[in-house]
């Protein structure tokens, strides 16, 4: 396509059509230039604030990295101490010298667990894990002072892969905040005793999930306000959390005891979370193809609102903003705008140029009245709405176009030509009467300037060239 501007353009000048023209200012709709003084204090002030919220920001970050330390070391020094101090006092022999088979289901029910923290649903409420079954696994079939150890190991091992959260040290501490949880079920069940598993110790079990979820509800308060995160917040998404964990624990009482602790269990384990990781994956894939279309949606409504070629909105979106302002009882000026000798140009010159005729009256008009509703609204009709109660919008609109219109060089060598014509309604009225109106005056001042020019007026012909 060629360059439409054959000469160097004047760039239009904006109208401004706020009430009165000027915002209701006495200057005219200047702003006063501020003194040295006073700028200078603004951006002193502005500097200030600017500097406050940063050192906010880093001081924010220092904390949760400090909490982050605190808490996720606290956990591995915690599980580790536990399992040194079982193996250095008097306890059971499979403690301190445990069988093959035990090692086997412990590093399998490791593995799962790993498996079960890589799996992550997500949904409305909160985002959950399916490791509960497992952990229920964990404390009724392993030695207790190793639990906090194996889930140590799963956290640490089903984290791999994942971004780091900085240096070696700060991963490993973040990674492992979330351990603390079974922290809470160890101390009860070991003071409890239970014996081993049987549906009859649900009092014990319930008691040990209560303490589960109050000791995974501190930290996540503790972590929160460290980030400067209102703790109400957090009520709705961790008591989705933690009603999906009692669901999934319930599931994994019941396959230790359907199971007898052996091999079975582990089986019976892998369902839950294999469901949930099907889910998970299904979840994502309709999240994927929910964005697609969405994405897919809000291109075809763009494009079908808009003008391909200019840019500006078409028939559809002038319609729909005539309604709207119809609708919403506001006062509104309309100017309609003919493109003249638009036929000429294309059977003389080609479409190119005649395309770059439109192009050229379509960024006048954009440019003339910012943030209004600037339309195509056939081959070279043109639209603009603006909601104003300025009662000498009409007028001002149609001076700012035909300025615009006059002050641009040829085009390809042809004139720029516009046949205008406005109407305003106030508050309250027939904003499509007024369209109707505003097009009658273009068609009367088309009328009107051709009839200039065959009798050789050059008042009516200069008018718009």
């Amino acid at each position: 396509m060629a360059q439409p501007l054959t000469g160097p353009a004047v760039p239009p000048r904006a109208v401004d059509l706020r009430d009165g023209g000027d915002g209701g200012r006495r200057d005219g709709g200047r702003v006063p230039a501020a003194r040295d003084g006073d700028a200078q204090d603004v951006v002193d002030g502005v500097s200030e604030i600017v500097a406050v919220r940063r050192r906010a920001a880093e001081a924010a970050e220092r904390l949760d990295r400090v909490s982050a330390a605190v808490v996720g070391w606290g956990f591995v020094v915690a599980a580790t101490g536990v399992a040194a101090l079982a193996l250095l006092l008097p306890g059971p022999a499979d403690l301190a010298h445990p069988s093959a088979a035990t090692v086997l289901h412990v590093l399998a029910l490791v593995g799962l667990y790993v498996l079960a923290y890589r799996t992550e649903f997500v949904a409305a409420s909160g985002s959950a894990v399916p490791t509960q079954p497992v952990l229920v696994a964990l404390l009724l079939l392993t030695p207790l002072p190793l639990v906090p150890l194996a889930v140590l190991a799963g956290l640490l091992l089903g984290a791999v892969g994942s971004p780091r959260a900085g240096g070696p040290a700060h991963t490993v501490a973040t990674r492992a905040v979330p351990g603390w949880h079974c922290l809470g079920a160890v101390a009860v069940l070991a003071v409890a005793g239970p014996g081993g598993p049987a549906l009859a110790h649900w009092p014990v079990y319930l008691a040990a999930f209560a303490a589960q979820i109050a000791t995974d509800a501190l930290v996540a308060v503790v972590r929160s306000a460290c980030l400067g995160v209102a703790p109400g917040t957090l009520v709705r998404p961790l008591a989705w959390t933690f009603a999906v964990d009692a669901l999934l624990g319930a599931l994994g009482l019941a396959a230790v005891v359907a199971g007898g602790g052996g091999w079975p269990t582990v089986l019976l384990l892998a369902a839950p979370v294999g469901l949930v990781r099907l889910l998970a994956a299904d979840g994502r894939r309709n999240l994927a193809a929910a964005v697609t279309l969405e994405d897919a949606y809000t291109e075809a409504a763009v494009q079908a609102r808009h003008d391909a070629l200019t840019g500006l909105a078409n028939r559809r979106a002038w319609d729909e903003a005539v309604a709207e302002a119809g609708a919403d009882a506001a006062p509104v000026a309309v100017l309609v705008a003919d493109l003249d000798g638009l036929k000429a140009v294309n059977d003389a010159l080609g479409h190119d140029a005649g395309d770059d005729l439109i192009l050229t009256v379509a960024g006048l008009l954009r440019d003339v009245v910012p943030g209004a509703v600037v339309a195509r609204l056939g081959g070279d009709e043109f639209g603009v709405l603006v909601r104003t109660g300025d009662p000498a919008a009409p007028d001002r609109l149609v001076a700012a176009v035909r300025a615009a219109v006059a002050a641009h060089p040829p085009v390809h060598g042809a004139v720029l030509s516009a046949s205008l014509g406005a109407a305003r309604c106030a508050a309250g009225g027939d904003v499509d009467a007024v369209v109707t109106l505003a097009d009658a005056r273009a068609g009367q001042d088309k009328v009107a300037r051709r009839a200039g020019r065959r009798h050789g007026d050059p008042g009516q012909a200069a008018r718009v060239r």
